[in-house]
């Protein structure tokens, strides 16, 4: 049976990928395989569930498969999850799923390019697997695959990137069912560059982000807490009337002189005037609602914008004459319109 691969950014995930409770994918002669099958996701990098985790949960929850289709998963940070082994028959080449082994690039290449760690991933993956097991002698893109030529996958060039025969040290010959040597320790990182990551979704949500983060969680949630809310717009504070900023002047809440009008701003005259006791104070309305009964003829003023419900009011309807049905204490019921209007806007 094959192992681990002792490569650069590998992480054993087998044991992580969500999988069917009972169907399982079927396990064929590991000689058999022959050729590796090039995929990408067709899911934009940095969206939420374009990942691994998310992949699984779609072919799982939604298609019925046993587990997730691919063998490896490679994401834009260059992280290379190893989900099934690779005798297994897993989908994601129909007919040719016997034979083909699934490699899968987290993007849609259609409009964006694989990242420079996901190409180094790809190199060393690919020349790893053909060391470790030479019957793999052959890579394909999904769409070179016979019956597949229609398919947009995938989508970027992996011929000129395996032409580049750069790869990360060491990569061994051996491999065993358990990893014998130590995997390279990956950079670690800040705790601001967990919470990006976070926000843009390569951690997942939930226990998957915890299990992710581990150690780091509280810290990582707590950050990406304070990012979102320092994204959002601050409040704009309540607007106070002129009698409000009158009784704060007269208390002393907004100095004098100068440090008046800089406090006061716009609002310094009006205020100013009712305190000299000229006659510029606003007049007061009278607040008592209009007397309006059922059976009433009204009309929707042109100066109305917006139904007591919130839509707006079209031109049409307005300065027409209509018939109360309804009462309530802010609002009628317009018969022919059925709709309510404030009292406020019919006369």
């Amino acid at each position: 049976m094959a192992g681990l691969l002792n490569i650069p950014k590998l992480v054993d995930f087998r044991n992580k990928v969500k999988r069917h409770p009972s169907l399982e994918f079927p396990v064929l002669s590991l000689k058999g395989k022959t050729t590796i099958a090039v995929h990408h996701s067709l899911t934009k990098q940095g969206l939420a569930g374009s990942n691994a985790e998310g992949y699984a949960r779609y072919h799982v929850d939604t298609l019925g498969w046993p587990s997730i289709g691919y063998s490896y998963v490679i994401e834009p940070d260059g992280t290379i999850k190893f989900c099934n082994d690779i005798e297994l028959r897993t989908y994601h080449v129909g007919d040719h799923n016997n034979y083909a082994v699934g490699i899968c690039l987290t993007g849609d290449f259609r409009t964006e390019k694989p990242t420079k760690a996901q190409e180094e991933s790809l190199r060393n993956l690919v020349f790893g697997l053909q060391k470790a097991y030479p019957h793999l002698k052959f890579v394909k893109g999904h769409n070179e695959f016979s019956g597949y030529e229609w398919k947009a996958c995938p989508c970027f060039d992996y011929k000129a990137i395996l032409a580049n025969k750069t790869i990360s040290k060491p990569i061994e010959n051996k491999v065993s069912g358990v990893s014998t040597s130590k995997p390279s320790k990956p950079k670690s990182k800040s705790i601001d560059q967990l919470a990006d990551e976070v926000i843009k979704g390569l951690h997942g949500s939930g226990a998957q982000r915890k299990n992710s983060l581990g150690s780091q969680y509280d810290a990582v949630q707590k950050r990406v807490n304070e990012k979102l809310l320092g994204s959002q717009p601050k409040p704009k504070p309540a607007t106070k009337s002129i009698d409000q900023l009158v009784k704060e002047t007269l208390a002393g809440k907004h100095g004098n002189g100068e440090a008046r009008k800089k406090s006061l701003g716009k609002n310094y005259k009006a205020v100013q005037d009712i305190i000299n006791g000229k006659s510029s104070a606003p007049k007061k309305t009278d607040s008592k609602p209009k007397t309006l009964k059922v059976g009433q003829k009204v009309k929707i003023k042109s100066s109305a914008k917006k139904y007591a419900t919130g839509q707006t009011i079209p031109s049409q309807y307005k300065n027409k004459t209509y018939t109360i049905q309804q009462v309530k204490s802010d609002r009628v019921l317009i018969k022919e319109l059925y709709s309510w209007v404030k009292k406020s806007d019919v006369q």
